[in-house]
């Protein structure tokens, strides 16, 4: 009897296989994601040097310096960029949400789904098993909520957009645009 049953849940489990995956969105809006942090953590790194090319320029004009004083010491502002680079490169490759977290999210601002979403993510994310028919029938619904799109809160809605990068760029370009001309950066 338990041999049958095992294979009447085996053979549900294969079926379930086949329907559309709950994860793929949800790797979607994590590569969304991966993909603005890469482009905050550019920006944040560029700004760096610039802030230490007017300092160097400020200090300059203080007290003027040599040459090879200026080149140190925008030599370690390109370093210290480069930290902040490497470091927000790691953190978006690395540390990003995880579906998991994503769906949290998504079910704080969105009631309705109860804990089903996180549930449903987490047995997908599980070891392959037979699946009892409750388990079988959350994916199914949860399955069909979402159909194949994630549904976005305000917040994962506010972390997406670009417009939010567009004025850190202008500002850093703009910045970029004058520390060119600057003695120190021409030292």
């Amino acid at each position: 009897m338990q041999a049958a049953c095992t294979a009447v849940l085996l053979v549900t489990d294969h079926t379930a296989q086949h329907q559309p995956a709950l994860a793929a969105p949800f790797e979607a809006l994590r590569r969304r994601l991966r993909r603005r942090h890469l482009a905050a953590a550019a920006i944040a790194a560029l700004a760096v040097l610039v802030a230490v090319v007017f300092l160097v320029e400020a200090l300059d004009s203080l007290r003027p310096w040599r040459e090879s004083w200026a080149f140190r010491a925008v030599g370690v502002g390109l370093a210290l960029g480069l930290v902040v680079l490497v470091r927000g490169v790691f953190q978006a490759l690395w540390r990003g949400p995880s579906a998991r977290a994503l769906a949290l999210e998504i079910e704080r601002a969105r009631p309705e789904f109860l804990d089903a979403l996180v549930c449903a993510v987490e047995l997908e994310a599980a070891p392959p098993r037979p699946m009892n028919p409750v388990e079988q029938a959350l994916l199914a619904q949860v399955r069909a909520q979402v159909a194949g799109r994630v549904p976005l809160t305000p917040a994962l809605s506010a972390a997406l957009r670009w417009r939010r990068l567009i004025l850190p760029a202008v500002l850093f370009a703009a910045c970029m645009g004058v520390g060119l001309h600057t003695r120190a950066w021409q030292k």
